[in-house]
């Protein structure tokens, strides 16, 4: 049996980035994904003969600069992608310098301990910066602009996620992935083929297909994983990119796991709240807006959330309507557009998601295209509902949150996925987390695995992982 440094679970962008480094940095690493492509959200699918759509997300946070070039990700596919636009520009520059800030702090890595607990003692003050955010509402960072209404630019900062605008600390969602890149050419899979040539130029292997069941642990450590085809493969450490949930609470039995780790692991709320429409239009639709908020007001986005809550299908749910350009994405002559619907629950108060339910997602988000471009639906040729059951299924994020939890106060800055401060280490020595779930993964792409891939290389060489 083969031997690995590492092994890393799941080929999103974080997964593929940690690999990239790992691998560059000379150790022997693998990567496993159980779909037949790398990508995870960085994803363009045909929906419908000759129309392309991103399925899951229209926008991701921003690359880091520094890791954009050392992985040479432009001459490798991805010029076309390019920071900026969106509500950023509409942002005062306390809020851009804040956000700047967090990043910075998701990027440093901790110096490596030879001895943990289960957990780590809770530090006596944040180390974090931006911790008065938490008793902000998103209704007063919103109210600050004079470009554009209040519920607009809610609605942009959410851009599929779901909060009660006026609460205390629904701020904080302002500072998550407001750098988006303009949509580059052939959908955010171009990202996705440029990170996987990157992996596989830096000697990494990627293994596409097999599914991880569990993650073994030997002696109080990690020692391999077992695959869903009776496989196993030996590695001294473990990167898992999927969520907090799912890499506790299904990669180990859960009557091994210390108790502490299951209440922990059980505590962190989930935040799913998107479902996405994909559209197939006969016509250019020339001379409309690329991209268009339909919200009436805050009021509005906050009952919105209450029926989210309540686990009901909101009528009045926020939708972002997106037009895509790109000719690559439609034949000519015609035109893609993408729905995002905020605060829809995954799971209903009346029961399981129907055909029924998924057709009036759909519903709604071609009555509120029509009410900004009148006759929307006479041009339809073909339409792909996605709910956030089919998010989960398709992506493996439980509850269909591509977010991996939801963003409040008490689950951002320092504090995630644990008050500890302790990520991307776990309480299982060899063990990191990478992924949505992260402390760095809100404020950037790939950067949670960055700093996995670099807590990992540095216990390793103060050798922890022999």
């Amino acid at each position: 049996m083969v031997r690995y440094d590492a092994a890393v679970i799941g080929a999103g962008a974080d997964g593929l980035a940690a690999a990239a480094l790992l691998a560059r940095a000379g150790l022997k690493a693998i990567l496993l994904e159980r779909n037949e492509r790398v990508g995870g959200i960085l994803a363009t699918t045909e929906f419908c003969p000759g129309f392309w759509a991103p399925p899951f997300a229209d926008h991701v946070a921003a690359i880091p600069q520094e890791l954009f070039w050392e992985l040479d990700l432009g001459r490798r596919g991805a010029l076309t992608m390019v920071a900026g636009g969106g509500a950023e520009a509409l942002l005062a520059n306390d809020l851009a310098v804040r956000r700047l800030e967090l990043l910075k702090f998701a990027s440093e890595v901790r110096a490596p301990f030879a001895r943990r607990g289960l957990f780590a003692k809770a530090p006596t003050r944040p180390v974090w910066p931006s911790e008065d955010w938490c008793i902000r509402s998103l209704a007063e960072i919103a109210g600050s602009s004079t470009e554009t209404s209040p519920a607009q630019l809610a609605a942009s900062l959410l851009d599929g996620r779901s909060c009660d605008p006026f609460a205390a600390g629904s701020a904080v969602q302002a500072l998550v992935g407001i750098s988006r890149y303009e949509e580059p050419v052939g959908g955010l899979g171009v990202l996705a083929t440029a990170l996987e040539s990157a992996t596989r130029a830096a000697g990494a292997e990627v293994k596409l297909g097999l599914e991880v069941t569990d993650i073994k642990r030997s002696r109080g450590r990690v020692s391999g994983i077992c695959l869903a085809d009776g496989g196993e493969i030996e590695a001294r450490a473990v990167v898992s990119t999927l969520d907090l949930k799912r890499t506790f609470l299904t990669l180990f039995p859960w009557n091994e796991l210390p108790p502490e780790v299951v209440s922990r692991t059980s505590q962190f709320r989930m935040g799913a709240s998107r479902a996405r429409v994909l559209f197939a239009l006969d016509a250019p639709l020339k001379g409309v807006r690329p991209t268009t908020h339909i919200v009436s007001s805050l009021q509005s986005i906050a009952e919105a959330h209450a029926n989210f809550r309540d686990g009901l299908l909101s009528g009045n749910a926020p939708v972002t309507l997106r037009i895509h350009r790109d000719p690559r994405m439609a034949p000519k002559g015609k035109t893609v557009a993408t729905a995002t619907l905020s605060a829809i629950p995954f799971r209903l108060f009346d029961g399981p998601w129907s055909h029924e339910k998924r057709e009036r997602l759909c519903e709604i988000a071609l009555s509120a295209a029509d009410t900004v471009i009148p006759g929307f639906r006479e041009h339809l040729v073909g339409v792909r509902v996605i709910a956030p059951p089919d998010i989960e299924e398709e992506l493996g994020a439980t509850e269909g949150d591509i977010f991996g939890g939801e963003i409040a106060g008490d689950q951002v800055f320092g504090y995630r996925p644990w008050l500890d401060g302790s990520c991307p280490r776990t309480p299982f020595a060899g063990l990191y987390l990478a992924g949505p779930s992260a402390a760095a993964a809100p404020y950037g792409t790939c950067v949670a695995g960055v700093v996995a891939a670099r807590a990992l290389l540095a216990d390793g060489k103060a050798g922890y992982l022999k």
